[in-house]
């Protein structure tokens, strides 16, 4: 997690106006891609379907991770398909890698045979644990991470869980907390 929104990579690299997304031929070619299969409301269907898919994998009996992993993954989903097509890599797949790469860049490591497992139980899902760790490096070349640099800036999720709970203390509003947090989770 970023301790500072503003310098954080989420913010510098992820906020993208309308105008530099126009602008942007790997956006363009995203769009054209995902017409030819999908109307724009079916996207933001998909869209949904994908968040509440990998908050279920991540509530798993099996999987169990913290809602700060199931937000990181759902905010690596995001940014992925930003830049590629849901007719090139199934959701379903993105969805429990990221699940995988989410546990180990917020330190809660979860097995990828029990998301293998937990994806079968969920959707049928057809992936193994080989589909799950090739994946995450397509996933990781998508989300921009450079081994030669040695900086993961770019896995980093800012995630206003913290100055939430500093605000809510700050302000003697403790009996908010559950609210609060599960606006920040809807809105994740």
């Amino acid at each position: 997690m970023a301790a500072n929104f503003w310098v954080s990579s989420h913010c510098q690299t992820w906020l993208i106006s309308p105008s530099e997304e126009a602008a942007s031929q790997k956006v363009l070619d995203r769009k054209s891609r995902n017409a030819t299969i999908l109307e724009l409301d079916e996207i933001r269907k998909l869209r949904v379907h994908v968040a509440v898919f990998i908050s279920n994998l991540g509530k798993h009996q099996l999987v169990r991770c913290r809602q700060r992993v199931i937000s990181t993954a759902t905010a690596y989903i995001a940014r992925f398909y930003h830049h590629n097509s849901y007719r090139d890599y199934h959701p379903y797949l993105m969805g429990a890698v990221a699940i995988y790469l989410a546990s180990k860049v917020e330190e809660f490591a979860v097995q990828p045979k029990n998301i293998v497992q937990a994806g079968l139980d969920l959707v049928k899902s057809p992936y193994k644990v080989n589909d799950i760790v090739d994946g995450e490096y397509v996933l990781m070349d998508e989300l921009q991470f450079n081994y030669s640099e040695g900086s993961g800036a770019s896995l980093l999720v800012f995630h206003p869980y913290r100055p939430m709970e500093q605000y809510v203390q700050d302000a003697d509003m403790q009996d908010i907390l559950g609210t609060a947090w599960q606006m920040i989770n809807d809105i994740m």
